[in-house]
């Protein structure tokens, strides 16, 4: 791992640390939502990409983040595919973290982009989501994750 990736993933994991404390303050997940947007806004300005290209095509969810730009689209987007990684018995990611993997916000973004082998360029977007998944826990997410994957989002 680079110089530049470190710093990247140490900058993001600490947002993810002050947002989950928000969230945990807050009871609810708005804040992170709104630090997506922020970041979503940031990656574009950036590098001058649509960051819409970052989502799974075949997604409802991305598709409804081309529409309105919302954080909490973009984090239904990724939300299956993390799903796969952290609830599935032979997920990568969840392996990792049942083998105690410290749950310290740089920790938990290296993980995710090691896991699912993010571009240095997007990683500064997964803090918000690796805020969310701290702030309500791997069983948590997988149960809320299940409940959607039924049809009950």
């Amino acid at each position: 791992m680079t110089t530049s990736m470190e710093a990247v993933i140490k900058a993001t994991g600490e947002e993810a640390e002050l947002l989950t404390a928000e969230i945990r303050e807050d009871g609810d997940l708005a804040a992170a939502f709104r630090a997506l947007e922020q970041r979503v806004v940031e990656f574009e300005q950036s590098s001058g990409k649509d960051a819409s290209a970052l989502l799974p095509a075949d997604d409802d969810a991305g598709l409804r983040f081309l529409r309105n730009r919302h954080g909490e689209d973009f984090w239904r987007a990724y939300r299956k595919r993390l799903q796969k990684e952290l609830c599935s018995s032979h997920g990568n990611l969840r392996k990792m973290f049942r083998k105690g993997s410290s749950f310290a916000g740089p920790a938990v973004v290296t993980t995710i982009v090691t896991t699912l082998q993010l571009p240095v360029a997007i990683i500064p977007l997964f803090g918000p989501i690796v805020a969310i998944l701290m702030s309500i826990g791997l069983d948590a997410f997988c149960d809320a994750t299940a409940d959607t994957e039924n049809g009950t989002d």
